[in-house]
């Protein structure tokens, strides 16, 4: 995954990733599911560990920084690049690949995706923040719904810290409350093995 870092334990978050796997269960048409909670909670970890537990049952992953327009674009980009390299024979991905043109990327990569015959791939867009609401037009913000194929099927996730997104299943990601969570994480971080609130 491309910018982005796994822990090596994601601590605390099982039934998280088990929201996940029942809103994206493949039945052939499109899933959605939206990942949102305050700034490090560890929704890009969530993302991460759905996609490494589970990405060999999809048929291609890709992951999408979603921060901004023109770095989702370059996400496309390279996710054109890739798609490329594994099939060799896709010219209009050829030339998106070889040209420095993000809208004609983006939309080669949104034909491919779209293909019936392909359809079981995962996207993750990976921190759209800054989305456009409904009676908003803050400074900023961009609607992602154009850069979602337009696809009948395949599988989305998206994370953000908006909780007033609406485009799938939510899925809500909070502090932990299990303190024995958050000494296994201080446990992991500091080296020091079995830390424990009873001593």
């Amino acid at each position: 995954m491309p910018g982005s870092t796994r822990v090596e334990t994601l601590v605390g978050r099982d039934d998280s990733i088990k929201k996940i796997c029942e809103v994206l269960q493949h039945d052939g048409s499109r899933k959605t599911a939206v990942v949102h909670g305050l700034g490090g909670m560890g929704k890009t970890q969530l993302a991460l560990a759905y996609a490494s537990r589970y990405g060999k049952k999809y048929s291609a992953v890709f992951w999408m920084n979603s921060k901004d327009v023109d770095t989702l674009k370059q996400s496309y980009a390279t996710t054109a690049e890739r798609i490329y390299c594994d099939h060799p024979l896709l010219v209009n991905l050829k030339t998106a690949a070889e040209d420095s043109d993000l809208e004609k990327a983006t939309g080669a990569v949104k034909i491919w995706l779209s293909n019936p015959q392909n359809d079981h791939w995962l996207i993750i867009y990976d921190n759209y923040d800054t989305p456009k609401l409904p009676g908003r037009d803050d400074a900023g913000t961009f609607d992602i719904r154009p850069f979602l194929p337009d696809a009948d099927h395949g599988a989305i996730l998206i994370t953000t810290r908006s909780s007033q997104l609406e485009l799938g299943r939510r899925i809500p990601v909070k502090k932990l409350q299990n303190i024995e969570h958050s000494l296994e994480i201080l446990s992991h971080a500091s080296g020091r093995v079995k830390l424990s609130s009873s001593r």
